[in-house]
């Protein structure tokens, strides 16, 4: 016989049964079997307009009547393209299609969902107590938006904040977004399976039924303009869902191909060496690059780049001491945080440094490329692996750019040892070098004509200077004459 609480139980469960909407009919085969996948860590990595916001849309009205009276998060870069991208464009046409009564709250960024479960909207840009206290609830699905273009350090927000904020309901972590220029990402890094344990989904515009054609059409008329737009970076990143980076936002103009030497030069003459030195601050490192050039070369050789975490000041001065105890550097040059640490360093640690200053860097960055693309800078390949990794994937902040106008890098990308390097290119003198005169072969005419030469302009210097020895000049005499020649004028 049912007892009163088993009976109230099969009420609920046929209530549910009845309430319960299959938000998923009619979705895309690939969209369906996402959702379904039991991993805990995924990942999308797909084009504009392959309705990857709107699987997220589908995931959180799954997620409800899975979890019911649960909470669930949505973060995008902003609160407002969170508001506007999730609730306009994928909640409310997925609740008018389904019939389905949901709640929207644009004042607190919230959206009551099916059973009585929670969507929180939140965006990147909220101030640091909004977003701990929204990182501090418990969750059964949280999807990250947009995470190709995120400042903030995702990897740590990911293990660290939002991991334990699913343990409760064994809910799941997503991260969605197109492919971007920085390949210095936790998202790129994810995506390209880099990253161990995620399970990762990719797919294009092309895949989507209801765009298919619009989009096949548009890059049909792209390729009918510029036959070559199908090799553009552009192409291979909005329609193919391709990491590549745009030349034109690379920071560094650096070419292993002109820039890049197996072994430094033989010369008869001596090197000139300088430091440049970048100081970080945990969990960044402090950077070291050391430079030469010669008396007759113009270009700046690079010997050595290299980079420790975790030095105090001490610890790069003393690192600072034992580079020039070896090499007797002309110039050290220093970018760090403040300039009164650097100024700290001189006085403590009586090193000679310039305090380089980062007012108008991007337009030194210029002038430097300048020089990489005339091949006035070479770096020695076997000891600078950590500057050409930065130099090769350094990229300017689109985001900021398109915004603002400005050129900044973009904060996620390493730049500690270009940097370092910036530093001292400007105050190395490898530019005043001029071409060494080379001497006549011993015995030719020409040869012969310059000892000549050399002997008729020794003579005649020891002449001048014999006659000068014996005959003082008469100042008293050549007085008279400026005077007699006065009288005459006058």
């Amino acid at each position: 016989m049912l007892t009163f609480k088993d009976r109230l139980l099969m009420k609920e469960v046929v209530r549910r049964s009845r309430s319960h909407v299959n938000v998923l009919e009619g979705a895309l085969d690939k969209q369906i079997s996402f959702i379904k996948n039991k991993a805990r860590l995924k990942a999308i990595l797909a084009t504009r307009r392959a309705a990857k916001s709107y699987t997220a849309g589908l995931a959180f009205m799954d997620a409800a009547y899975k979890y019911p009276g649960s909470s669930m998060l949505y973060i995008a870069l902003t609160g407002l393209t969170a508001r506007r991208i999730l609730i306009k464009d994928v909640l409310k046409p997925i609740a008018k299609k389904n019939k389905i009564k949901i709640e929207i709250n644009d004042q607190t960024g919230t959206a009551r969902l099916p059973e009585g479960s929670m969507l929180y909207l939140i965006g990147a840009d909220a101030k640091p107590d909004e977003i701990d206290k929204a990182l501090g609830q418990k969750y059964s699905r949280i999807i990250i938006d947009e995470s190709a273009f995120y400042h903030q350090d995702l990897r740590s927000m990911v293990y660290e904040h939002l991991k334990p904020a699913v343990a409760d309901y064994m809910g799941d972590i997503w991260l969605i977004g197109s492919p971007g220029s920085n390949t210095k990402s936790f998202f790129y890094d994810v995506t390209t399976g880099k990253e161990p344990g995620w399970y990762v989904e990719k797919w294009t515009a092309l895949d989507n039924p209801y765009v298919a054609q619009q989009i096949q059409d548009d890059i049909d008329t792209f390729t009918k303009d510029n036959p070559r737009f199908l090799e553009t970076p552009a192409y291979k990143r909005m329609y193919l869902g391709e990491w590549v980076i745009d030349d034109d936002l690379l920071v560094s103009k650096f070419d292993p191909s002109k820039n890049l030497v197996s072994e430094i030069p033989k010369s008869k003459h001596p090197w000139t060496y300088h430091l440049g030195v970048h100081l970080g601050h945990h969990p960044a490192p402090s950077a070291f690059v050391r430079v030469g050039h010669l008396q007759f070369d113009k270009r700046l050789y690079v010997f050595k780049s290299e980079e420790i975490k975790n030095l105090d000041m001490t610890g790069v001065a003393q690192k600072i001491k034992s580079l020039d105890n070896e090499f007797d550097f002309s110039r050290i040059a220093i970018s760090g945080p403040t300039k009164q640490a650097v100024e700290e360093m001189e006085n403590r640690h009586m090193l000679p440094l310039i305090s380089v200053e980062k007012d108008g860097k991007s337009d030194f960055i210029e002038m430097m490329n300048s020089d990489f693309v005339r091949g006035n800078i070479v770096l020695i390949d076997k000891d600078t692996d950590t500057l050409k990794n930065e130099m090769t994937s350094l990229v300017w902040d689109e985001k900021l750019k398109k915004e603002t106008g400005k050129r900044e890098e973009h904060p996620a990308c390493p730049n500690f040892n270009h940097d370092a390097l910036l530093s001292i290119w400007k105050h190395s003198f490898h530019y005043a070098a001029v071409p060494e005169q080379k001497r006549p072969k011993r015995g030719s005419i020409e040869a012969i004509n310059e000892e000549e030469e050399a002997i008729w302009r020794g003579v005649a210097e020891a002449r001048e200077q014999k006659d000068w020895d014996d005959s003082p000049p008469d100042y008293e005499k050549s007085y008279q004459n400026d005077q007699s020649y006065a009288e005459y004028d006058s």
